[in-house]
């Protein structure tokens, strides 16, 4: 990727979602930070490198960026992420600022944000059903995966230095999801089971005063 790049090639969407998966699948797939729920057959492990003679300095200088240096390469390359690629961003996203990053560049309706984030009194049905559906399923499956640790994080800095403002969600994170999926009337049966998983795993959770909580 970095070699076409180099060689002034310009690189598409469907290049940068295959960078994507290969960042975050590699992640996921890291003992230390493996991601409980996974089952099988999600993740896609990338194959390790044949590295044996190449010199320590080229290690460094070829070493992956970071899912969020090369979201910041995307967008400098005039790249709107869209389709399964911002869906791939938004589900493996750390915070609710990231969301809000992706979908401020992301190829949306520009209320999507605003929509996903009303409390449930406030939530619109046909708001919610205006928003492609691949985007929704891919926020309600980041709002239901297992965290321990705050959902929101203010001071979060991005590539650039560019900072985002804080989104707020007022109730658990699952709960929240819960109430979208309530409010979009969806029959379809994936977000459900997405649903019935979180709830019947134990798990911590902050609350506004950032005191923890367990699940159920």
């Amino acid at each position: 990727f970095q070699g076409f790049k180099g060689d002034g090639q310009p690189p598409s969407q469907s290049m940068y979602e295959a960078m994507f998966q290969k960042l975050i699948y590699r992640t996921l797939t890291d003992p230390s930070r493996q991601d409980p729920d996974m089952i099988p057959g999600d993740a896609m492990p990338p194959l390790p490198a044949l590295d044996d003679n190449i010199t320590q300095s080229e290690k460094l200088r070829i070493r992956p960026p970071s899912v969020g240096d090369l979201f910041q390469m995307m967008i400098r390359d005039g790249i709107r992420p869209r389709g399964r690629c911002l869906e791939i961003l938004i589900t493996n996203a750390a915070t609710l600022e990231q969301v809000a990053l992706y979908l401020r560049h992301g190829a949306v309706p520009s209320n999507t944000l605003v929509e996903l984030l009303r409390r449930p009194a406030e939530m619109r049905g046909l708001a919610l059903e205006s928003i492609p559906y691949e985007i929704f399923k891919a926020f309600v499956r980041f709002l239901c995966r297992p965290r321990r640790f705050r959902l929101t994080n203010p001071s979060e800095k991005f590539g650039t230095g560019e900072s985002v403002v804080r989104f707020e969600i007022h109730l658990d994170p699952v709960l929240h999801a819960l109430e979208l999926v309530r409010r979009r009337q969806s029959s379809t049966m994936f977000l459900w089971h997405v649903l019935f998983r979180a709830f019947g795993r134990p798990e911590l959770f902050f609350d506004d005063n950032g005191e923890q909580h367990g699940n159920g």
